[in-house]
């Protein structure tokens, strides 16, 4: 963490996703939470923003013939010598929704210098998906190059449970039960003391709010509100195995609302996004 992090445009004032871009250097891809209207229940356009290191907006993507109930969390992967945004309306906070759905989107391949209107976008398709054992929240992506699958990491259960998808395009526009993949161990806060001074969000501190997987496939980075762990497997390892290991924590400055996780596009830094508006746009080395 540095002492001048750059803040995020004011308009990202619910960031709830993080993903770096695979066609743009130094650019990453965010958005609200379901309701994009300050002090409204309101929600607003379905938006994706194009940030750059400085968290200021390069470009707004409106999503249209979108239904959008809780977006929690983006990540991207390849498709057709495409690049591909995915994202996820995965959030259940009650836990009782009958199914879920990712979208997937194309990476525009230019960006705007000068941002007024959003361009509109016409997602390439989406999946709707259940979980083998019921209705789960989860605020968690990440795509696997290894599986050539997405991950979905569910957030207020116990011992978080990792599932995954089946993305290749003969799978949309049908409904898909998740495949178990393995349940990770608990994820103490290590900074009790901040806990206690953080009444609300302190006694959820453990609960995974999204997860990033380095680009070389063997870096599991999972974000809650106090910290990152740092899972790691060996070649070929299944996950199932590779996540009983005890995790590296990184304890983060203080319990927040922390949202969105991406490793940088060459691997060496790890960016987080949080809720409210003006909030930093952190920086973290491994």
């Amino acid at each position: 963490m540095h002492a001048d992090e750059p803040f995020l445009a004011a308009e990202i004032d619910e960031a709830s996703g993080l993903v770096a871009s695979q066609r743009h250097a130094g650019v990453y891809w965010t958005h609200n939470d379901n309701v994009n209207l300050p002090a409204s229940n309101r929600a607003g356009p379905a938006l994706l923003y194009a940030i750059g290191e400085d968290g200021q907006i390069r470009e707004r993507l409106e999503l249209v013939q979108v239904q959008r109930r809780d977006w929690e969390a983006i990540t991207r992967m390849p498709l057709d010598g495409r690049e591909v945004l995915v994202v996820g309306d995965i959030g259940d906070n009650r836990q009782r929704h009958p199914h879920y759905r990712l979208w997937f989107v194309e990476e525009p391949a230019q960006l705007r210098s000068a941002v007024i209107e959003p361009v509109k976008s016409k997602p390439l398709g989406s999946l709707r998906f259940t979980y083998p054992d019921g209705a789960h929240d989860a605020e968690s992506l990440a795509w696997d190059a290894t599986s050539g699958r997405v991950l979905v990491l569910t957030k207020r259960d116990e011992t978080p449970g990792l599932y995954s998808l089946d993305v290749s395009r003969a799978a949309w526009g049908a409904s898909q039960v998740a495949r178990f993949e393995a349940r990770l161990p608990p994820l103490p806060a290590p900074d009790p003391v901040s806990g206690l001074m953080s009444p609300l969000i302190g006694p959820h501190a453990h609960q995974p709010t999204d997860m990033a997987l380095h680009p070389d496939g063997r870096r599991l980075a999972v974000l809650s509100y106090a910290a990152v762990y740092l899972f790691a497997r060996e070649k070929d390892e299944p996950w199932a195995t590779a996540l009983q290991r005890q995790p590296r924590a990184l304890p983060l400055p203080v319990i927040a609302q922390y949202e969105g996780l991406a490793w940088s596009r060459d691997g060496k830094t790890l960016r987080i996004v949080q809720e409210g508006a003006g909030t930093p746009f952190l920086s973290l080395a491994p």
